[in-house]
C-alpha cells in the first residue's frame, strides 16, 4: 500500500496539481476481490488506483479526473513503471462534450 500512496504523490507533482486529501490505499484481502484500492482528492478533483494482484495476470486501473489540463504523456509514464503488457487509455473533455 506504501507503493501504491508514493506512486500518487508522484503522480500529482509530475502532473502538477495539488493535493488536498491523501493519498490513501488499503489492501483488500476479500476472496476474489484482493488487491490495493487507492485514492487521493486534488483542488482539481481526483485520482484512484485499483490494483488486482491474485488475476492472472494482474490487473490495474486507474482513473485521473481533472478540470485541469495534463499532457496524457506524463500519466503513461508512470503507469509504464507498472511494466503493462498492454493497456488501453481514454480521454474525455467534459468542455468538448
Amino acid at each position: 500500500t506504501e507503493q501504491a500512496i508514493d506512486w500518487l504523490r508522484r503522480l500529482v507533482r509530475a502532473v502538477d496539481m495539488e493535493l488536498v486529501v491523501g493519498p490513501y490505499a488499503h489492501y483488500c484481502s476479500t476472496p476474489g476481490n484482493e488487491g490495493i484500492a487507492a485514492v487521493c482528492c486534488l483542488s482539481t478533483s481526483h485520482a484512484s488506483l485499483q490494483v488486482w494482484d491474485k488475476e492472472d495476470p494482474p490487473y490495474l486501473n486507474f482513473d485521473l479526473y481533472s478540470c485541469k489540463c495534463f499532457q496524457p504523456e506524463t500519466v503513461f509514464k508512470l503507469l509504464s513503471e507498472f511494466d503493462p503488457a498492454f493497456f488501453s487509455w481514454k480521454m474525455i473533455d467534459r468542455n468538448e462534450s
